[in-house]
């Protein structure tokens, strides 16, 4: 008898107990049909985003008078590290440029990587048994084989000595390919609740919050259920009625649905060309109104090119 290296319970002559082991068993019989799901998600074949809490990723489509340049964000303004702001930036570049062929470059950098790392532990489980590892075809995804292979021979993964680096790192990655794979649930924020508390003679004011596609929310402290659509119109009604420093409106804008955000660069670009002002200055502090952002959002007043687009030289 001894210790699993990975629970500390009881193991018998392994580095894995029973339990560990059969858990190990099972991740890897599912983790093939995760494999699958990662790569359609990396190839587009579904809805999936680079950004959590958006919908879907906006594809870009090339045409003869588009240059890819024009996809390429600006430099980041990272004044204390200039290299690292340019590697920021061509790894963004390089996202937009798989974007245009339907590839999800997150999902895909994912599925590489994992497939290096079960690759990896099958070679180290193979050559501790003196043997050399030749995988076979990975038939549905990039790394199930390396997965079906681990599957097989759990029992050397359980006498190897790091038995629980392995199964470690297997669950590791079962649990990134969900968490790319299902996107996060988006919350909104609905401000503090409105309902009266008799005993503080006073509004309940707890934070109220709910996924983006509720009809209802309940406060978890009064139990008032409310009307999250009636909820959302104050909302709106009163970022009408406030005036907010810049970074409140960048985070209050950033908050809101997918119909009601606007695009941070293009938010940028109006303050930056004086389409949207401040209503007034606390101290040296510029306010600005929801109200003047609603009304740009209707006029669309946004005419000429921005970004890499806008520093093209045309011959």
């Amino acid at each position: 008898m001894s210790d699993c290296t990975r629970c500390g319970g009881r193991a018998t002559d392994s580095f894995l107990c029973w339990p560990c082991t059969r858990s190990l068993t099972q991740t890897l019989r599912d983790l093939p049909w995760w494999l699958a799901r990662l790569t359609e998600t990396a190839t587009g074949d579904t809805r999936m985003s680079d950004n959590a809490g958006r919908k879907s990723a906006r594809r870009y489509t090339l045409d003869g008078d588009t240059e890819l340049a024009a996809y390429i964000d600006p430099l980041p303004p990272r004044k204390d590290d200039l290299d690292k702001a340019r590697t920021q930036r061509h790894k963004a570049a390089l996202a937009h440029a798989l974007a245009a062929g339907g590839v999800n470059a997150r999902a895909s950098e994912l599925l590489a990587t994992i497939a290096d790392s079960l690759g990896y532990w099958c070679r180290v489980v193979a050559e501790s048994r003196g043997r050399q590892y030749e995988p076979s075809s990975s038939e549905r995804a990039l790394g199930a084989n390396h997965a079906r292979w681990l599957r097989l021979h759990v029992l050397s993964i359980t006498a190897h000595e790091d038995a629980a680096d392995i199964a470690g790192d297997i669950e590791g990655h079962l649990e990134d390919i969900v968490r790319a794979v299902n996107r996060p649930i988006r919350m909104l924020d609905f401000g503090p609740c409105p309902a009266w508390n008799d005993t503080t003679d006073d509004t309940c004011a707890t934070n109220l919050r709910a996924p983006q596609e509720s009809d209802t929310v309940q406060c978890r402290r009064c139990k008032t259920v409310h009307n999250c659509h009636r909820l959302f119109l104050d909302l709106m009604a009163a970022a009408d009625r406030e005036l907010k420093t810049w970074e409140e409106l960048v985070r209050f804008n950033r908050h809101l649905p997918d119909t009601y955000r606007t695009a941070h660069r293009t938010l940028q670009h109006w303050r930056t060309t004086g389409l949207l002002q401040p209503r007034e200055h606390h101290g040296d502090i510029p306010m600005y109104s929801w109200a003047d952002v609603k009304r740009l959002q209707i006029a669309k007043p946004q005419k000429t090119a921005t970004g890499a687009a806008a520093r093209r030289v045309i011959p």
